[in-house]
């Protein structure tokens, strides 16, 4: 399975930095032919959020995880619908078991189980959606929050689940 570092995650944030909005959404639109149903996974999202600029910051939190990987590895497979809808399945299940549980130490044993291994991208996610994601001068509803910070979660954990195949193609 591929990382991601720090390095290629301050190395694709440098990248985007310099992109011009026309440029940016060229590379948006690549993914749509790359990743097409992550990229509609992501757009059904965002019809639920509350404004624009949580949607776009949504957007672009799943561009950084897509450009990480995709800048590790340069023939990533399609994550199909089926492995969005299972994955998306079996976190709802374990956070059910959890709010269900009244026992710390059971809830946070299910929540380390629920732990990415790509801890820089969840590190970047974290800060951004949690930590950053209901100030008050923020454009997120707690939410608009939770739910981009699972969306994204769980695209970065697919795709992280995508690169432990042997012979892929390494960049």
């Amino acid at each position: 399975m591929a990382i991601v570092t720090e390095k290629i995650l301050d190395k694709v944030l440098d990248n985007l930095e310099t992109l011009d909005e026309d440029p940016l959404n060229e590379l948006v639109q690549s993914y749509f032919e790359k990743q097409p149903f992550v990229m509609a996974y992501l757009m059904v999202f965002t019809e639920g959020m509350s404004n624009e600029n949580a949607q776009n910051e949504l957007v672009y939190a799943a561009l950084v995880v897509l450009e990480c990987f995709y800048s590790m590895s340069s023939s990533i497979p399609q994550i199909t619908e089926e492995e969005i809808e299972t994955e998306e399945d079996k976190q709802i299940e374990l956070m059910r078991k959890i709010e269900k549980m009244t026992n710390p130490e059971e809830q946070m044993e299910i929540a380390m189980s629920m732990m990415s291994s790509q801890m820089v991208l969840l590190a970047f996610i974290t800060e951004l959606f949690v930590d950053n994601g209901v100030e008050d001068d923020s454009f997120f509803t707690e939410e608009d929050s939770g739910a981009a910070f699972g969306s994204v979660k769980l695209i970065a954990d697919l795709l992280s689940n995508k690169t432990d195949i042997p012979g892929l193609k390494k960049v």
